[in-house]
Parts: C-alpha cells; structure tokens; sequence
C-alpha cells in the first residue's frame, strides 16, 4: 500500500490508508513530465529563490507546532523536514513526482518525516486524518483546483488549518497574465479567497514581497521580452534570464550543503504581512484557511 510507512507516525490516530489508483498516479505523473527542480544538498542553488520560497515554510511553521502535518506537493522535501523541526508532531510529505520522492527519501527522511507518492487531487487518507495541511505553489499548477481544495478539506480536522500560497497574479500590472507557462490558472487576491471561503469557515490573507521603486518595469519588459522568444530562441531566452537574475536582480548562488542555519538565511524582504487595505501589491498570496 503506497502510504504504510506513513502510518508509522499517525498510528495512534487510528487512521486509514485508501488506496490510490496506480493508473492515475502514472498517468497524472506522465502529464506532469517529472520537470521539477529536484535539489541535492551538494547542488548550488538560487539564495535570492531559496530564501523566498524557505521564509513561506517558516510562516506556515508558525501554525504546525505539536500537530500531524501533510505537506502536499513538497517537491524534494526539505520543507517538510524544515516543518518537523520547527515543532510538528510528524509530517507526512507527498509529491506527483517520483523523482522528488527518491530524493526526499534519499536526503530528508529521519524519524518524524515520512514521503509519499501521490495525486493532489485525489489524496490517498481517510477523512479527518491531519490537523494541518501546507501546500505552496501547488493549486496554480492544477486544472482541478476544485477538487484539490475538497480533497484537502476532507483530509482535515475539524478546527484545523490549511495554509497556501500562491502567485498573485500578474503582480497588479496591467498586460500580464500569467507569470510561469506552467501555471495552468493564477488567481487575483478577491478570486483567491472567495475560491478558499467556498470550502473554509475561515479565510485570512498574507502577502509576501512586492514591487520596489523602478522593479516592476523592468521585469514588465523582462517578461515581454521573453515571452516572444522562449519559444522560437530558447538559448536566448536561457542567457536574458541569466543576465537578468545575476545583474540586475544581483543573486546569489551556494551549495546548499553550507547553509549550515537556515533560520539566518531569511531576511525580512521575505517576511510575509497581513493584507490590509493599506498593503502593497505582493507578489505571493499566502492563506490560512480553517476548516
């Protein structure tokens, strides 16, 4: 059964597995083309990203200490380790994707953590099964985001809390559609939590980063630019990206083996704040959804 070896850490929550349907996660995992960006910790890696994307891990921390934790699409699973660390009774972290499983299991599996395979639409747990659920950027890649929502409000507890992120999109510029070609559909703040408040009591909204003075333009330009010539010039669209992020955007790269703190990484540019009438345009929606 594809989640026993998760039951190891919810036993005492007397919980079911339901079988996935092996066709389903073959063909889902087909379509998905495994083209994620799995890590190793000897692979050098975007600071400027990693520090964005770990500072939503540590928001949604906040919200998962003593609790049963699923992590759905957590890629190669440092997050999910990140979330056990950080408090959490045990986390169980599940991904469409068989290579990231291989390489959450071959470098962030430890006692607490478990990792699996699976479909986020039709999510392999009985009812009621954790007390909290994180999944970051998942819900833009999705058709059916409808069904990912309901999947995850079913596996919840009553009471419990599903914390989500999300590209805003088009960063509140005008001609902008669609931020990654991979995101099947990006929401606008009111569509987000009028989606969420569908399936939770609850909704409350966080932002995180936004447009500084002169930024907005140029990355206006950056993604018309390059939106006319991924596709026909690839390698010139690899070498603009390259400039863009090393020069003008200034990262940083290091092998993620030498963060040795990773709680000294994150800066507060990437802390996410409530959104309130007076907030600026963020970049990143996050929500905290109760069940």
């Amino acid at each position: 059964m594809i989640c026993a070896k998760a039951l190891e850490y919810i036993k005492s929550d007397n919980v079911e597995v339901i079988p996935i349907e092996k066709g389903r996660i073959l063909e889902s995992n087909k379509e998905a083309g495994d083209g994620v960006d799995i890590f190793t910790p000897n692979d050098k890696i975007n600071l400027t990203e990693f520090q964005s994307h770990l500072a939503r891990y540590a928001f949604a921390a906040g919200f998962v200490n003593g609790k049963l934790v699923l992590d759905v699409a957590c890629i190669w699973g440092y997050g999910s380790r990140f979330l056990y660390d950080k408090g959490a009774k045990a986390v169980v972290g599940g991904d469409i994707s068989t290579e990231a499983i291989k390489c959450a299991h071959k470098f962030w599996r430890r006692q607490g953590t478990e990792f699996v395979l699976l479909d986020a639409t039709k999510l392999p747990f009985a009812d009621n099964s954790f007390e909290a659920i994180v999944s970051l950027e998942t819900i833009e890649h999705l058709s059916q985001y409808e069904d990912f929502l309901s999947e995850c409000k079913r596996v919840l507890k009553e009471g419990g809390e599903f914390i989500c992120s999300t590209p805003n999109k088009g960063f509140g510029i005008s001609g902008i559609l669609k931020t990654y070609p991979s995101h099947i559909h990006e929401f606008h703040l009111e569509e987000f939590q009028g989606l969420l408040s569908r399936f939770f009591i609850e909704v409350r909204l966080y932002g995180q980063d936004y447009w500084r003075k002169g930024e907005g333009q140029l990355w206006k330009i950056k993604f018309k630019i390059g939106s006319a010539i991924r596709q026909p010039f690839p390698k010139l669209y690899e070498i603009m990206e390259f400039f863009y992020k090393r020069f003008i955007r200034r990262d940083r790269y290091v092998q993620l083996s030498q963060i040795v703190d990773w709680d000294k990484i994150l800066t507060e540019k990437y802390e996410p704040f409530p959104l309130v009438g007076s907030s600026p345009i963020p970049k990143q929606i996050i929500a905290v959804a109760r069940k």
